[in-house]
């Protein structure tokens, strides 16, 4: 078993680009399992599997594991393989909240 992929960005992150380069000395591939922790879809089969989205910051992994027409089986797991990270959140404070006409001044400070 072997596949390749990666990405990193910001929650949601949906990745695209897992390409499988598994091989076989003896049968051919003929299974594939995918499996996504932390992601939708959770799993899939297939060579080429779906899109999988993150939605939740953090480092995620993922496993494939082939199946040869023979029954052999091989499992990969490479993590870390997705970098998912938050959203900065802006905020600032406003200080006075009403100045007076005469005076319109205002401060702001950084949250």
């Amino acid at each position: 078993a072997a596949f390749s992929g990666s990405a990193e960005g910001c929650a949601p992150l949906c990745v695209t680009q897992f390409v499988d380069s598994s091989t076989s000395t003896d049968g051919s591939i003929n299974s594939w399992q995918w499996s996504f922790p932390g992601g939708t879809p959770s799993s899939a089969t297939g060579q080429i599997p779906p899109t999988i989205c993150y939605n939740a910051p953090g480092i995620y992994g993922a496993t494939l594991t082939v199946t040869t027409t023979y029954g052999c089986k091989d499992i990969k797991t490479i993590t870390p393989l997705i970098t998912v990270h938050a959203w900065p959140k802006a905020d600032f404070c406003v200080t006075p909240t009403q100045a007076p006409i005469t005076n319109p001044v205002f401060n702001f400070c950084d949250l």
